[in-house]
């Protein structure tokens, strides 16, 4: 299927739900996004710590 290209619509009647929620790919794909997502949030706790530390060290 490489290269096929279609519509969200198109996409979603050949692939309900159920069936894409049991892919590898699809599972896949989820994974990456929630390690990202983790990624995401330890850079923004260690940018806060970093800025409450600039903060305290200015006063």
């Amino acid at each position: 299927m490489w290269g096929v290209k279609l519509s969200r619509r198109d996409w979603r009647q050949l692939f309900p739900e159920e069936i894409m929620e049991e892919s590898v790919i699809y599972q896949d794909i989820l994974q990456k996004g929630r390690q990202q997502e983790a990624l995401a949030l330890i850079k923004c706790e260690q940018l806060q710590k970093l800025t409450r530390k600039s903060a305290a060290n200015v006063r």
